[in-house]
């Protein structure tokens, strides 16, 4: 009798055995895998740039005339750690057609940023700097703002003043525009 029983107990054994010899041989295996992502694109948009600004105005004898641009935003997606420059340049400013009337020369007007703030995903930002100047003539750009260092895709925004230095004699009253025209490389 006690053979008879060692047999079923032995049968189970081997039969669980080979059970769990097929599990083994199913196992999931890894799949490596991978994707690729292409730098994109450097942008500066202008909030104002449709509607234009009206600066500030005043009269007759004043010393000069400012106002904010609106907030410039320039988006970096290039993917890489080389930073911007962001420029602009101005025109004279001139009272229409009239060949009368005074216009404000471009080395008459003055460019600043203001305070550049930025923000990373989830990269290390890059070192974010304001610029400022008086433009030399119509060709010359004055630097806006820079981005140096950082990891990855960010964004930064500021909102500029302009300021535009009246002559001292020879003012005329009118409206006089001009064209600010900012970018990004």
């Amino acid at each position: 009798m006690r053979k008879a029983i060692i047999t079923p107990i032995v049968a189970s054994v081997i039969g669980i055995g080979m059970l769990a010899a097929p599990l083994a041989a199913h196992a999931g295996t890894g799949t490596a895998t991978s994707f690729s992502l292409s730098g994109g694109m450097l942008t500066l948009t202008a909030a104002n740039s449709e509607a234009g600004v009206a600066l500030t105005g005043d009269t007759v004898g004043a010393s000069s005339v400012s106002g904010q641009l609106g907030l410039v935003t320039v988006t970096d997606n290039q993917g890489d750690n080389l930073g911007w420059t962001a420029s602009v340049t101005a025109t004279t400013f001139t009272a229409g057609t009239d060949s009368n009337v005074s216009t404000i020369p471009v080395t008459s007007i003055s460019y600043a940023s203001g305070d550049v703030t930025g923000a990373a995903g989830d990269s290390t930002p890059p070192t974010f700097a304001p610029g400022s100047g008086t433009f030399a003539d119509v060709s010359t750009p004055v630097t806006a703002a820079t981005a140096t260092g950082g990891t990855g895709s960010s964004q930064a925004t500021f909102n500029p003043t302009l300021t535009v230095q009246l002559p001292a004699y020879g003012q005329q009253a009118n409206t006089y525009a001009g064209t600010i025209t900012q970018s990004v490389a």
